[in-house]
């Protein structure tokens, strides 16, 4: 069997990709780095092609260490390009799966010179590649049907390099070029397909994943309208009202009606203040201008500050306050933004609190992060409202113990400045017995 046709059609298969994907970083101005990452694997799976076409008919050792080393790296940052587009991971992760990469790279080259063993590395190397490609794709439960097509093709890829491995040492063979048999053929005309299709695939993820942030902005467009439209239109004609009614009947007013309109005026405009705040901020985080600048903070300090300020609040239903953070923790953060978190997730621990109850601000390190946690004793919250409360399509929201009103935008904002971090924001919840909400964030600085 003539394998340069296919050698030379993978070298052009490889090489269209890296360009075109280049093309479109240029001409469109996109800067995403699962196509970067991509797009340098196809540029490296290219050279590593054109190696092994040009010494098809004398495939020394040396040919083929040099050649697997543009493979290898090449192949990992392919994969990487797509796990990263679902999970956007730390630059560090990057540098592991680099280190994991060469360290096989360096078991390859040092191996003693037994080809057949040789190739069963490189073999069980693709085979954890594309099965953690496999399992990325799959686990979610928020797939698309492109990103299942996708998995299943690693796992194809991944099951035939594996049979590849085993074939070889079972039977001694000497290397993929020469020695054909059927589980060769299968390797080589999969080589083929996952070149030709993986681009195509790449990019109607990319679509998908425009078409989903489409429909985000959107929903964003609807839910800001609402707030002006409602939320931030009905406390203002409620202040214009009361400002109205002091003014018609100044005067006449007996003292303890005058002090508790002046105590629903001053609800109205905390509320209000509260809502503008966060709506600046949001708009700010959507629009990307809100600036971003990491510090060390003490942690214990500014939650102080918090409770101070939402302290008034607090007092009105009762509820204690309890800060059981260490003094010596220290995050490294953007203040605002921690700040914000803060404020938001105490405030609304009150909203939903009980009367003569609890909330208790606690924290604990998890490696390089500090999970912050607000847990309350509140009214809960049902599983399906969880699922709900993030997404700002769902509009979700609702009344306090106190019937105090809300827009559903705080615990929105709380999870954009949390993922600024790279940190997470989760919640656990039980009805009538309370909510613990936790979130975590750097306690140095992460590359």
């Amino acid at each position: 069997m003539n394998l340069l046709p296919i050698l030379y059609l993978l070298v052009i298969g490889n090489g269209i990709a890296a360009m075109l994907f280049v093309l479109y970083m240029v001409f469109y101005k996109v800067r995403t780095k699962s196509i970067q990452y991509f797009a340098f694997g196809s540029f490296l799976q290219t050279i590593a092609w054109i190696i092994f076409s040009i010494n098809s008919n004398n495939l020394t050792e040396s040919v083929l260490l040099f050649g697997n080393l543009f493979q290898y790296f090449g192949f990992s940052l392919q994969v990487y390009g797509f796990t990263y587009m679902k999970y956007k991971k730390p630059q560090k992760s990057l540098y592991l799966f680099l280190l994991i990469t060469f360290m096989v790279y360096l078991l390859y080259v040092f191996y003693p010179n037994i080809s057949s063993h040789k190739i069963f590395i490189s073999s069980f190397f693709y085979f954890l590649l594309f099965g953690y490609m496999f399992l990325v794709l799959i686990l979610p439960k928020t797939n698309t049907k492109m990103q299942n097509i996708v998995a299943v093709f690693a796992l194809i890829f991944s099951l035939i390099h594996i049979s590849r491995g085993v074939h070889s040492v079972m039977f001694d063979a000497i290397n993929i070029i020469s020695d054909m048999n059927v589980v060769k053929v299968l390797t080589i005309n999969m080589y083929v397909i996952v070149t030709f299709t993986f681009p195509l695939f790449l990019l109607f993820i990319l679509k998908e994943d425009d078409n989903k942030n489409l429909r985000e902005l959107n929903a964003t467009k609807d839910k800001l309208f609402r707030i002006i439209g409602h939320d931030l239109k009905s406390p203002i004609i409620q202040l214009i009202q009361f400002s109205e009614i002091i003014e018609l009947t100044h005067g006449e007013i007996p003292p303890d009606k005058l002090g508790k309109l002046g105590k629903t005026m001053r609800e109205s405009t905390m509320r209000t203040s509260k809502l503008l705040d966060n709506l600046l901020k949001w708009a700010q985080s959507q629009s990307n201008s809100i600036l971003f600048e990491q510090e060390s903070i003490n942690a214990k300090i500014n939650i102080d500050e918090s409770i101070k300020l939402l302290s008034i609040n607090a007092i009105e239903k009762s509820v204690k306050l309890i800060n059981t953070v260490d003094d010596d923790l220290f995050l490294f953060v953007d203040l605002n933004m921690y700040k914000t978190i803060i404020r938001n997730l105490i405030s609304n621990a009150i909203k939903f609190s009980f009367e003569n109850t609890d909330i208790t601000i606690s924290a604990r390190t998890i490696g390089d992060y500090a999970e912050i946690s607000v847990t309350d004793s509140g009214i809960g919250i049902c599983e399906i409202d969880i699922l709900k409360i993030f997404k700002i399509d769902e509009g979700f929201t609702t009344p306090g113990t106190n019937n105090e009103i809300g827009t559903g935008l705080g615990l929105i904002l709380c999870k954009e400045f949390v993922e600024k971090h790279n940190g997470k924001i989760s919640i656990e919840s039980e009805l009538n017995k309370g909510t613990s909400i936790s979130f975590t964030v750097p306690i140095k600085r992460i590359p």
